[in-house]
């Protein structure tokens, strides 16, 4: 991700109601420049992507869809957002090299990292954090 000027967000949704809030409240953000896209608009998704945004967030569907956006823009951040109770998922890609040997070291560096998964959440309406 790049260090100064505006943020781009790109919003993936399938509801409206989601796709439309996330819109009115991000653009209201200094330094962040939102755009949205709707999910079955394939032809515009595609295009959307091209133009590698910062953040994605990401309407959660069936398929879930996090991990085949990761792959198209790996330098992005992904939030996978559901308009269910429950959590909101951020996702970033770290590549290591297939040898044991980066595996290993990927396994002792996840053992390091302090947990970000929260306990006891009561259900409430989804909450997308960006982070500037």
């Amino acid at each position: 991700m790049q260090g100064d000027g505006p943020i781009s967000v790109l919003i993936l949704y399938s509801h409206p109601l989601l796709g439309e809030g996330l819109v009115g409240m991000l653009s209201r953000e200094p330094g962040l420049v939102v755009s949205a896209v709707r999910m079955d608009d394939v032809e515009a998704v595609q295009l959307a992507l091209d133009l590698a945004p910062q953040v994605v967030i990401a309407e959660r569907s069936q398929p879930d869809r996090a991990v085949e956006i990761l792959e198209l823009v790996p330098e992005a951040l992904i939030i996978d957002l559901s308009l269910a109770p429950g959590p909101t998922f951020a996702y970033r890609r770290d590549e290591i090299s297939t040898l044991p040997e980066s595996v290993v070291e990927a396994i002792r560096q996840a053992s390091r990292r302090p947990c970000t998964r929260r306990q006891g959440l009561a259900p409430g309406p989804p909450k997308a954090v960006v982070r500037r």
